[in-house]
């Protein structure tokens, strides 16, 4: 197992440290001060913070599109007063 650390996931930050505090270890970041969850060895520390969520795709709501592939407006659009 290696002990190389992927870049902090909330800073983008590489100052990493593991750290043992009583049989305990977590990681440390020392550019944003994060530190992850204990778990029972170095080993386990090291997985659990370079495993990474997948990014999931942003929702769209069906029938849209990007603006610029979007269909011109039919015209000048009014703006409607009502009375009262």
């Amino acid at each position: 197992m290696t002990d190389a650390l992927k870049p902090c996931p909330f800073c983008g930050g590489d100052d990493l440290e593991v750290t043992d505090m009583d049989g305990d270890h977590y990681v440390l970041c020392h550019g944003c001060a994060l530190e992850a969850p204990f778990h029972d060895s170095r080993a386990e520390a090291v997985a659990a913070w370079n495993t990474r969520a997948a990014l999931a795709a942003p929702a769209v709501p069906p029938g849209w599109q990007p603006i610029e592939t979007a269909p011109a407006p039919l015209g000048p659009v009014e703006r409607v007063v009502r009375p009262g």
